[in-house]
């Protein structure tokens, strides 16, 4: 039965793609080769060993929860614990789907890789960056996290990178649980292989990303650096622009 099912998946894979199975060690080989043969694309490599590394640096994964601990409805709709001097309100729980397939149908990176010098930097002006446009950019930069942003952040915090969390940086509330549970042991004794994505609201220094978050970019009034330290600039394609054809 396992045979007939990969002959029949083979056979599929030359109908429409020309490729045979058999000389990839994985699927994802396969679909990535796939890809690029349907799509004509040719993608430029990266030559440059610190170049890949910086952008390597630059991929960090996505925080993919937005979980709030404790929350009180007052729906009508549950009239056991329902007030009606209270206005109502309700607890929605959203479950969003294809995360990667949307990222990988979003404009991609293809060609035409390089570096900027300090005075192209000075005057990349990142309030005019577009979305979606063919041209993009790795930045690095210092953030600073305006206070009067924190309450409206605190549940989703933008930046997100990943950080080894310590027992002084938890809350109050937090350590008093470590300690009451003995967990402190635990966290103390944590390597940086163990560093989570995190988002927090502190400042952040040398941070690398596709498009920093322009809320929080601005100078440090300490130092005055500049915003931006280095900047990359890439040719890239929006899926609807490549010709599956």
């Amino acid at each position: 039965m396992l045979a007939e099912i990969f002959l029949s998946f083979r056979r599929t894979s030359m109908q429409f793609y020309r490729l045979d199975p058999v000389h990839f060690i994985t699927s994802a080989q396969l679909t990535w080769n796939s890809g690029l043969k349907i799509s004509k694309v040719e993608l430029q490599l990266l030559g440059n060993v610190n170049e890949y590394l910086w952008f390597e640096n630059s991929m960090r994964g996505g925080v993919c929860l937005l979980g709030r601990r404790h929350a009180i409805a007052n729906n009508p709709y549950v009239p056991e614990n329902y007030d009606e001097k209270l206005p109502s309100n309700y607890i929605l729980a959203l479950d969003a789907n294809n995360l990667y397939g949307f990222a990988m149908s979003q404009s991609l990176p293809i060609g035409n890789f390089r570096r900027l010098d300090s005075d192209q930097v000075s005057k990349c002006n990142v309030s005019e960056l577009g979305a979606n446009s063919d041209i993009c950019y790795i930045l690095e930069v210092d953030l600073i996290y305006p206070t009067h942003l924190h309450n409206m952040h605190n549940d989703l915090p933008l930046a997100p990178e990943h950080v080894l969390i310590t027992y002084d940086m938890l809350s109050n509330y937090s350590k008093e649980l470590c300690d009451e549970f003995g967990l402190r042991p635990f966290i103390e004794t944590r390597s940086h292989n163990d560093s989570p994505m995190n988002g927090f609201l502190s400042d952040r220094d040398e941070y690398s990303s596709g498009i920093a978050p322009k809320c929080l970019i601005g100078h440090r009034s300490a130092d005055h650096r500049y915003r931006m330290n280095f900047a990359s600039r890439y040719d890239r394609k929006p899926s609807s622009a490549v010709s599956w054809r």
